[in-house]
């Protein structure tokens, strides 16, 4: 994975796409790739990636965090379909 730019402050809008498959109502943050939603786990990924841990583990600002669904939000510059790759072996692995 590239890099991790912070969020914008606000609320992302509800329109914005969300992947079918990685949409967990108990995710605990929400990655966005080309304009994809992805709800996932902080946990998950801590575990399995070192730039995720480090990312999550910076302290960030409370006010003007860009949210949806109650999460905060991160945009990542990854190609769509690599980053789904990713997550299916992370959620996946067999």
């Amino acid at each position: 994975m590239d890099g991790a730019s912070p969020a914008l402050s606000g609320s992302t809008s509800q329109s914005t796409p969300r992947h079918a498959e990685f949409w967990f109502t108990d995710g605990s943050i929400v990655l966005i790739i080309e304009g994809t939603a992805f709800r996932i786990h902080k946990s998950i990924l801590s575990k399995q990636s070192d730039v995720f841990s480090d990312l999550f583990t910076v302290p960030q600002p409370q006010d003007g965090t860009e949210t949806m669904d109650g999460c905060p939000v991160v945009h990542l510059p990854d190609a769509l379909p690599d980053f789904i790759d990713v997550m299916k072996a992370l959620y996946h692995p067999l």
